[in-house]
């Protein structure tokens, strides 16, 4: 069964993630998270919902319009109903159960380039009426042994694999030899953080951390060249305590993404 959104659609319960900026300090960056979310909570309401005081040209008026769309397309949109839906992303054809999906570029059903997923870990079940509490914002608000991830696919275009990206990074590294990390993880001192690796199967899997020493609890981890045999590139950001956990929850999350593809 087909079924197409149309906006708009009323926001549901939980909010995404924050994202880290790895080069900023640790006080900028959580201002600017705070300052952020104000800005989105209480001035896109207003932004989306007035006119301007002066009269607008044609072309003006429909500038606005289209931003007004794409801001509210990309606002987390949670539901827990499992109507497969189609999506067209880069020439591939996806059919996603709903409660799956949190954000799209266009909830109309045309072409996207953004499309936005929240599970549960390590099991990657979607959101249900039993989990939805699992799935707030604020994680004192969660129930125990709640454990949302938000991901999202980056595109489909060739670029360098996680082994490429490696080698990049490698001038940049502080230590030549890698140092011990989590469950026989290699770890390089990079940046205010430190890039993790270990290969899989013959597969290599690196992720760039964030390690904050002032708000632990907020250290996160980003996969780097993480491509799923299907070709979509993945990206989501890790809980650093999970990062021995990492090598079950990507290769379960790239089998995931892969089962939705129809056809290419």
């Amino acid at each position: 069964m087909r079924s197409r959104l149309k906006l708009p659609l009323p926001p549901g319960e939980g909010w995404g993630e924050g994202r880290a900026t790895r080069t900023q300090p640790e006080g900028s960056r959580r201002f600017g998270r705070r300052l952020a979310f104000a800005l989105l909570a209480g001035l896109l309401p207003l932004w989306i919902g007035l006119s301007p005081a002066r009269s607008e040209t044609s072309d003006e008026a429909n500038g606005r319009r289209i931003m007004q769309e794409a801001a509210i397309s990309l606002l987390p949109h949670v539901s827990t109903d499992t109507t497969p839906i189609e999506i067209s992303y880069f020439g591939y054809k996806l059919r996603v159960p709903r409660n799956y999906l949190v954000s799209l570029a266009n909830w109309d059903g045309k072409e996207q380039d953004w499309v936005g997923f929240r599970v549960m870990v390590p099991s990657l079940s979607p959101i249900t009426r039993d989990n939805l509490a699992c799935f707030q914002n604020d994680p004192r608000a969660r129930p125990p042994r709640c454990e949302p991830l938000s991901f999202h696919l980056r595109g489909t275009k060739d670029g360098p694999d996680s082994e490429t990206q490696l080698g990049r990074l490698r001038p940049l590294f502080r230590n030549k030899t890698p140092l011990p990390g989590p469950d026989g993880w290699d770890r390089y001192e990079f940046g205010d953080g430190g890039v993790f690796t270990t290969v899989i199967g013959g597969r290599r899997l690196v992720y760039e951390c964030n390690r904050s020493t002032i708000e632990p609890e907020h250290s996160l981890c980003t996969p780097v060249g993480d491509r799923t045999e299907r070709g979509l590139w993945l990206f989501y950001f890790l809980p650093f305590r999970l990062l021995p956990q990492a090598v079950t929850i990507d290769t379960e999350l790239r089998r995931l993404v892969d089962s939705f593809i129809i056809s290419k």
